[in-house]
This record gives C-alpha cells, structure tokens and sequence, in this order.
C-alpha cells in the first residue's frame, strides 16, 4: 500500500491556488469582510454627525479617515492578495483587535440613542486635570498621525525598487520527530533548572510576578529566549509533518510549551500569538482557509486571556489561587465585563500610551532621538555585565508618563514620534511598507518550500515597526534559524536542494 510522505508541499486543488500562495478570499467571505468594513464606516459617520463640539467632530472625522485607508487594500482587493498577503493581513488583524468595541458598537446602532456614539475622552490616567476638549483634540492628532503612517507604509510597499531575494538552500529534515522532540525537552530541563534556581515554581511567582513582571523578570530574559525553543520546535513540526494534528505526542510537546512560557513570565499574549501563527502555518500549509476553526480559536482565546488574566491577578497581589485557572465564567466576566465594571476588552483610550506621549512631547519629555531602536542593538548584552542598559520601550513609557514600574507598550506611531516626531513617523511606517514589498515577494518564490511557510508566518505576524516587534521576532528567528542549521536543514552552500 502506497503511504504518504510525512513531508509534503502545501496542498494546492486549483491553479488558482497554486498561483497564489496567500490563499485567495472567496466571494462569500469577500463580501461578508465588505459589509463590515461598510458597518465599521457608518458607525463612524455617526460618530461624525452626532458629535457636538469642533473637537469631537475634529477627532470623529479624523478615525472615519483612519478606518478608510486602513481597508484599502480589502475595498480593492486584487486577485494576486489574499488571506495572508501583508497589506490585506495587516487590516484583518485591525478589524480582529477592534472586535471589542464593534460589537457593542453594532448592538447600540440599532438598539440605543444616537448619542451613545458621541466621540469624546473624559479622562486620562497620565493627564490628571486635562480637559475633554483638549484630551479629545489630542485624539484627533493621534488619528490623524496613523493616517500618515499608513500613507507612508503604502508608499513604500508600492513605490520603492525591488531588493534582490537572496538564494536559500535547503536540505531534507531527516527524523524530524525525534530530533524536534529532544528540542522541547532541551526547553523544559532549562526551564526546571531556572525554577530550582529560583526556589521552586511558587518561590519563582511570589519573587518575579508581584511589583511588576518587567521589574521581576529583568535580567532573566534570556532563559525566556532558551524556553522559546520548545514553542518554535512545535511549530516547525506542524509546518513540515501533515500527520502532526494526529499525534498525541505533538499536542503534548503543544501544551507544554505553551505551559512553559506563561508560567515564565505570565504574558498572555506569549501563548494566544503563538497558536494563532500556529493555524496560519497550517492554512498555508493546507492552501486552504478554514473559518470555523479560526473563529472556535478565537473563542479558546477570549476564554484564556480571561482566566490567565485572574490567575495572574491573583500573584501580583500575593495570592496564588490555582483554581482561577479553570475558573471561566469569571474569566469571560473579567475580559467583557459586568453591570458595575468594564472589561479589559473595553477598556477605553483613557490609559492609551499614544495620548500621554503627544501630550507631552517635546513640549515636557524630549525626543529620543533614535534610543529605543539602538537599544535593539545592545539586546544582546546582560544586564549584570551593563548596569547602565537602557530599559525597554515599554518600561520607559511606564516610568515617564504614568509614574509605574510596569510596562505600558506605547505603539509603533507613538514609539516613532516619541524617537524622531511627525519625520519619525512616516520614515519608519515607509521603511516597514519597503521591508513587505520584500517579503511578499521572497514568499512568492519559496512558497512550496515548508520551512519557508513557518519563516513567513512568524514574520507575519511578529513583525512590526517598533522595537518590541522587532526584539519579539529575533526571540522566534534566532533560535530557528540556529535549530534548522545545527540539523542541516539550513546549508549556507550555493549548491540548492529541495525536498
């Protein structure tokens, strides 16, 4: 009986398919992505209509702009897009994130008063005593600076010179099973080693999760990038084995993983981004776009970002509550919230880092001047042999503009515009729509290639103009590329193999 290779090309049924490897949208999920983009804009509008005041109106217009250049690229979809193309991928990815806010956008435009949707901020954490028609205002310019980057990021995807894609050779990954097993079990005698280190695993929550992870956890990162390696393994195995969802041992080695990083340092995102690059990687493995599947990951997602969330709430006041893991009623309470407290998924620009940084910047905070992408370079340095190391991004924000040790992530246009103002951001927002002009073509020409799949999806999804994405993507492409070449599936020869 004829068997099937446990490596394999991605599946391609249509020459359609086979031209196009971000897998093309179907009409019927074209127009369902067209009517909410059409909802998206006239709930906007209304915004726009019903607001009283130059300022709210100012800032009401200025997201309608926003939300219509960012569909751009899904109102005149072409046939060489897809799914999965950067330009089309980046505005999916913004309609997912606003999901908290349109849904209930959607129920108060047919069941509320108009005036629901009035656009104005009342309060800023970081500007205690601010007026709303100033914080408002400040709003409009945080629109409006986004407008800029996107137009900057489009003119770079299509105006910039194509950049010669490099030759890549590979070779065939040979007892793939084994070997990427013994990499997530590399991943957890480290891991067990750092808990012994610390006192145990309770020790090791009570000392770096309480005061704030980021203050806990400086100068033990890297053991963070060695415990990545389990997480990457996983997902090489599901690029190159289509028999990988059968297997117990791959769920196993799944689950662990995943494990692994949250109990490190309690990141949510650190286990919900990796299985959605997860079911990425097996789409375009596949050629296919399941729907039901992404949308069932969706919901397994809402539900832990809330009880991770209790969980981890729980620890940083001092008190480990086990069963909050498993808690998911008060979980889904804490990420939507009830009648007497507003959910995290709600949680309004009133703690938004972008507002607190253009309100103060240059006028009270100087520039940086380039600080926060330099600190990229020293990433690799330690702390203990650097006493004077820059601090994150994050933390600065943290620090600088709300008076906390903790992180608050300030976004790619508001870490622009806090390094170099409004240059800043279209240079940088340019620079990245150059950067995917690239990619999307190095894709085209390595799509059948496996190893190339779970590359591009990393690269998707991780990359970003900022200087976390670009720390957050040398944690997941550092520790492949040494994988894939310590097991010779890398040759840096000219002469090419193929599977």
């Amino acid at each position: 009986m004829k068997t099937e290779p446990l490596i394999q090309p991605p599946i391609t049924k249509n020459w359609q398919r086979m031209n196009n490897p971000f897998i093309p949208i179907e009409k019927k999920y074209y127009t369902i992505l067209i009517a909410i983009i059409i909802l998206q804009l006239v709930i906007a509008g209304i915004q726009c209509f019903y607001s009283l005041g130059k300022e709210t109106i100012f800032a009401s217009t200025a997201h309608f702009i926003y939300l219509l250049i960012l569909n751009l690229p899904v109102i005149f979809y072409r046939p060489s897009f897809g799914w999965f193309h950067p330009l089309v991928f980046g505005s999916l990815l913004s309609l997912v994130s606003s999901l908290p806010t349109f849904i209930p956008n959607i129920l108060a435009f047919f069941f509320a008063n108009p005036s629901f949707f009035r656009y104005t901020l009342e309060y800023h954490e970081a500007l205690p005593g601010w007026n709303p028609e100033t914080l408002t205002t400040l709003t409009a310019y945080a629109w409006l600076l986004n407008c800029l980057a996107l137009i900057a990021y489009y003119i770079g995807f299509f105006v910039c010179p194509k950049v010669k894609i490099s030759q890549i050779n590979f070779k065939p990954f040979r007892n793939h099973r084994s070997k990427l097993l013994l990499v997530v079990i590399f991943s957890f005698i480290l891991f067990s080693i750092f808990l012994h280190l610390q006192g145990g695993l309770t020790q090791h929550l009570y000392n770096n999760w309480t005061g704030g992870r980021s203050k806990g956890l400086s100068g033990e990162l890297y053991w963070d990038f060695a415990i990545k390696f389990a997480s990457i393994a996983c997902m090489v195995w599901l690029g190159i084995d289509r028999r990988s969802t059968r297997q117990p041992l791959f769920w196993g080695s799944v689950t662990l993983s995943l494990l692994m990083i949250f109990l490190f340092g309690g990141s949510r995102s650190a286990i919900i981004y990796p299985a959605f690059v997860g079911i990425m990687i097996w789409m375009l493995r596949e050629g296919r776009f399941f729907a039901m599947r992404l949308f069932a990951l969706l919901m397994i997602g809402f539900i832990a970002l809330g009880t991770l969330g209790l969980f981890r709430a729980g620890v940083q006041i001092g008190n480990i509550e086990w069963n909050k893991l498993i808690d998911f009623s008060a979980g889904i309470e804490k990420v939507i919230g009830s009648d007497d407290q507003q959910g995290e998924l709600n949680e309004g620009r009133g703690s938004s880092s972008t507002i607190a940084i253009l309100a103060r910047v240059p006028e009270n905070v100087d520039f940086l001047y380039g600080e926060s992408y330099l600190n990229v370079i020293a990433l690799p340095i330690p702390r203990k042999l650097w006493k004077g190391k820059p601090v994150v991004i994050q933390r600065k924000v943290g620090e600088t503009f709300f008076g906390v040790e903790y992180g608050k992530p300030p976004g790619a246009m508001a870490e622009a515009y806090w390094n170099f103002g409004i240059p800043g951001v279209a240079l940088v927002f340019f620079i990245f729509g150059w950067f995917h002009k690239w990619l999307t073509r190095w894709f085209r020409k390595y799509s059948t290639e496996p190893i190339i799949i779970v590359f591009y999806s990393i690269i998707l999804f991780y990359s970003k103009p900022s200087s976390p994405g670009i720390v957050l993507l040398l944690y997941f492409l550092v520790p492949l590329i040494f994988m894939l070449t310590i097991f010779g599936v890398l040759s840096w020869k000219r002469k090419k193999y193929s599977y």
